[in-house]
């Protein structure tokens, strides 16, 4: 998940003016910060799937069984936040290598921001919370596997 937040770090420093740290807020004197907040577990992480063995011999990986929630706070202000979760919202998805990460909104209910925001001694202020998961690509590739067509109440196959 690191090189997930450095490619949005990135991202953000590329196309705004902003410096942007990832961290602690307290320990950072960025316009933006990134702060990586909790480890959540995957609903599947609770029916895993046993990894599979693909028509060519090779086993398959089991997928992530975790995420990472961040949240997103700015020093200069709520318009800043809105022009994060515009490039995030453009750009959901980031490919690094073989993995694919997607970036999902969540909500943040009151009583847990302000758990959070005590906890670690900060004043409250408007953030953004995201969480990041390893999606499975399995191929790119494209396949003549068309799903069976539904007609009528009956499948038909292709």
């Amino acid at each position: 998940m690191d090189d997930a937040i450095a490619a949005i770090q990135s991202r953000i420093k590329s196309e705004t003016a902003f410096s942007v740290g990832v961290g602690h807020p307290n320990s950072l004197r960025t316009q933006i910060v990134i702060w990586p907040w909790r480890i959540a577990r995957l609903p599947q992480a609770r029916n895993p799937i046993p990894p599979e063995t693909s028509p060519t011999g090779q086993v398959q990986t089991v997928p992530q069984l975790f995420a990472v929630d961040i949240l997103f706070l700015s020093k200069q202000g709520i318009d800043s936040l809105t022009k994060v979760a515009k490039i995030i919202e453009d750009n959901p998805l980031i490919d690094i290598g073989d993995k694919r990460y997607q970036f999902v909104e969540q909500g943040l209910a009151p009583e847990l921001q302000v758990a959070i925001f005590s906890s670690a001694s900060l004043s409250l202020q408007p953030v953004l919370n995201y969480t990041i998961s390893n999606i499975a690509v399995a191929s790119n590739a494209l396949t003549d596997n068309a799903p069976p067509i539904l007609e009528r109440g009956r499948v038909v196959a292709k």
